[in-house]
């Protein structure tokens, strides 16, 4: 996962260029939780932020899910609908004074969300999605990503076309 003292570097960087705000976390108890927004996706549908703790959050309807534990991504899959692209440069826009381009890798789960989907999602949908987000991913974090190949290839419950591009993946490791 994301290390917390990065995050929590930004969350102080970006409080102090932007105005923090308190909402309810949904995977928390309603827990009333004060953080940054640095992104809005969509026309503020979705927003991007940081926690004061150091966790990433997405807001979407009213919910504030934050990324606490690795079960949290499924809440954060919702974001594969959008090009990693413009997911960096809606991200760069708020943050390109403190992380660069090339470490935003590190700091955001682009990585971990489709990792999580090709390991615990059985919709093609989703799967389909993070194999978008997968094409842009470097040689070395596509090898990391041999086992989760292994587990598509033999789930029978997403379509064939999915376990074999799957396949065709793995050939190429």
């Amino acid at each position: 996962m994301i290390e917390k003292a990065e995050l929590k570097r930004i969350y102080n960087f970006a409080t102090s260029k932007k105005k923090t705000t308190v909402s309810k976390a949904q995977n928390r108890n309603d827990e009333k939780i004060e953080w940054v927004v640095i992104s809005d996706l969509n026309s503020s549908q979705i927003e991007i932020g940081i926690t004061r703790n150091g966790y990433w959050g997405i807001k979407s309807r009213d919910c504030l899910s934050l990324l606490d534990k690795e079960s949290s991504l499924l809440y954060f899959i919702v974001l594969l609908e959008y090009p990693m692209e413009n997911i960096k440069r809606s991200l760069i826009a708020s943050l390109e004074q403190f992380v660069e381009m090339p470490r935003l890798n590190h700091v955001f789960p682009f990585f971990e969300i489709v990792k999580f989907v090709f390991d615990y999602n059985s919709s093609t949908y989703w799967i389909d999605l993070a194999f978008e987000w997968y094409d842009q991913f470097t040689f070395q974090e596509k090898q990391v990503l041999k086992e989760s190949m292994d587990k598509l290839i033999i789930n029978y419950s997403v379509s064939q076309k999915t376990r074999q591009k799957a396949k065709r993946e793995l050939t190429k490791l």
